[in-house]
């Protein structure tokens, strides 16, 4: 790496009950969430997600297909397992580390994508993300008559494409509550037992320099993902970072520790130059540069574990970030108008204004000052939540 609204549909009309002689060759698990007493799928539409990007982009994709089916009614995610990936990574072991399969049986509306049984259809119209004006499949009238037409079939239909963000993203902007409390008390905890029980998670608890068994309550933990490479303008601009920094360096205290670690598909001492931190007998800098071979996982783990979160416009800060329920308002995530409703998610949405940082009030609409009771109130909620192992 470094690190690269419902609609009732027509009652009765989807007869699908396939699922007992599927055979299953991983987890266990999964078979409890599609051969049930009752069939998952019943009369339900079916969606996945399925591309060929970086991690970070598939995932994220996959979250909010997870995420419509689960507040969408009469809807159900078929997860196709990521295979392929771009940017060097190893779909495979992603996948086995997320462990969204492992998910599937405490998930209402989701079940393993069966290949000799779904007969995969393109889902269009797929506006682009942010695009909350424009046709999208979920419009109703475009969605409950694909519906209802599939359900005449003797097949079971899976409208497939690359992300749900038309859905995912307009529903948070426009009526963020719900899917915040969804998101919260059911989903991510969901996702968060399965990423628990990945193997290389727990090696990497074990090895983890951020783990509080080695480094204690004394220190503050910030992780940041500075995107570069073929990120264009969605990265973390420079000069936020310096604010940010600073900011919770005199918001934690002048002269007490502070771990900061710097994941990049940069150079490493280009990204330092450019955020200008420094080492000191203080400030103990880790920089995870193009160079470092660091995975995929490695950074995800530390993106979730940290005190404080300095995300990138980034799909896999995306990722990361919605993994980390418990605590949203320790993500400062830079100002991003497609996914503006992830500040309904309590994610603290921020722009610079020369030295200073200004904050996204998602009730109003505004930006105000952050000032240094935020970022002192930030640490405080940060440390309070921090427990050992927690994700």
């Amino acid at each position: 790496m470094g690190v690269m609204g419902g609609g009732d549909f027509p009652t009765g009309v989807w007869f699908f009950n396939q699922f007992s002689e599927t055979k299953f060759d991983a987890d266990p698990s999964l078979a409890k969430a599609i051969v049930g007493e009752e069939p998952i799928i019943g009369d339900s539409c079916v969606i996945s997600s399925y591309g060929h990007d970086g991690i970070g982009h598939q995932m994220e994709a996959k979250l909010s297909c997870i995420a419509v089916a689960e507040v969408m009614d009469n809807m159900v995610y078929a997860h196709r397992p990521m295979d392929v990936a771009q940017h060097g990574s190893n779909a495979t072991a992603s996948e086995m580390f997320f462990g969204i399969q492992r998910a599937l049986s405490s998930l209402s509306s989701a079940v393993l994508f069966n290949k000799k049984t779904m007969n995969v259809q393109p889902r269009n119209p797929l506006p682009y993300i942010g695009q909350c004006h424009k046709a999208s499949w979920f419009d109703e009238h475009i969605r409950i008559p694909a519906c209802y037409k599939s359900s005449k079939l003797n097949e079971t239909v899976v409208f497939t494409s690359d992300n749900c963000w038309d859905y995912f993203y307009c529903e948070l902007k426009r009526n963020p509550k719900r899917i915040k409390t969804l998101w919260q008390t059911k989903i991510a905890p969901s996702l968060k037992e399965a990423l628990q029980d990945s193997p290389l998670l727990r090696q990497l608890t074990k090895d983890s320099l951020l783990h509080p068994s080695i480094i204690g309550h004394e220190k503050l933990r910030v992780v940041a993902h500075v995107r570069r490479g073929d990120a264009g303008g969605r990265g973390v601009p420079a000069n936020l970072f310096r604010a940010l920094i600073n900011k919770l360096i005199i918001a934690w205290g002048e002269g007490k520790p502070l771990d900061i670690v710097i994941h990049t598909d940069g150079e490493d001492e280009k990204v330092i130059r450019e955020t200008g931190v420094e080492k000191t007998s203080d400030i103990n800098l880790q920089v995870f540069g193009r160079d470092s071979k660091v995975s995929v996982e490695k950074a995800c783990y530390d993106m979730i574990h940290a005190d404080i979160f300095l995300a990138s416009v980034s799909s896999l800060s995306n990722t990361c970030g919605l993994y980390r329920d418990k605590h949203p308002s320790t993500i400062l995530y830079p100002e991003n108008t497609e996914r503006i409703g992830l500040a309904g998610l309590g994610w603290s949405m921020v722009r610079a204004r020369g030295s200073n940082v200004l904050i996204y009030n998602n009730s109003d609409g505004q930006w105000n000052d952050a000032r240094e009771d935020f970022f002192i109130d930030l640490i405080d909620q940060a440390i309070s939540k921090r427990t050992l192992l927690e994700i």
